[in-house]
């Protein structure tokens, strides 16, 4: 084995991972937020989940904290529009409809990093400096995008 296929078995045991965790965060999510009958409370569930996760991660590089977001705050965004906009999805999409979200987006953000490597945006002084003000505007425009991710492919998964 060459260093570059170890390299590559490494990515991958650490994508398969870090999707196994989102997953699991994706279930539990799932499995307990039907049983909160407030909307707000729900919310804020979500919220709470998704700033902690900022909280534990902030502090460290652009590739740690997506990483960390793949495993605990897009399994929890995914489910965003299951609370806030349910009318404008006509129904609740069942969980393997919400896993599939899941696994497009996923897909989308472990292939993220790769893509900030090779444009060398990674190398922007404000990005690669890691400073929590720096890593928090990443998270939300990570978040953001998940957001509308996740609209979009519920609407595309309902017709």
């Amino acid at each position: 084995m060459t260093n570059h296929e170890g390299f590559l078995y490494i990515i991958i045991f650490i994508n398969f991972f870090m999707f196994l965790v989102g997953c699991t965060t994706l279930a539990l999510a799932y499995v307990i937020l039907p049983q909160v009958k407030n909307k707000l409370r729900s919310a804020a569930i979500i919220l709470a989940g998704i700033l902690l996760n900022f909280a534990l991660f902030m502090d460290g590089e652009i590739s740690w904290l997506i990483a960390g977001a793949i495993c605990f705050a897009v399994p929890m965004t995914v489910l965003i529009p299951l609370v806030l906009v349910p009318e404008h999805l006509k129904k609740i999409p069942d969980f393997p409809q919400v896993f599939i979200c899941y696994l497009f987006i996923f897909i989308l953000y472990m292939i993220l990093p790769f893509i900030l490597i090779e444009t060398e945006i990674s190398m922007i002084p404000f990005l690669y400096w890691a400073t929590p003000l720096s890593n928090g505007l990443v998270y939300i425009c990570l978040v953001i995008g998940c957001f509308g991710l996740a609209v979009a492919v519920y609407r595309l998964i309902k017709e």
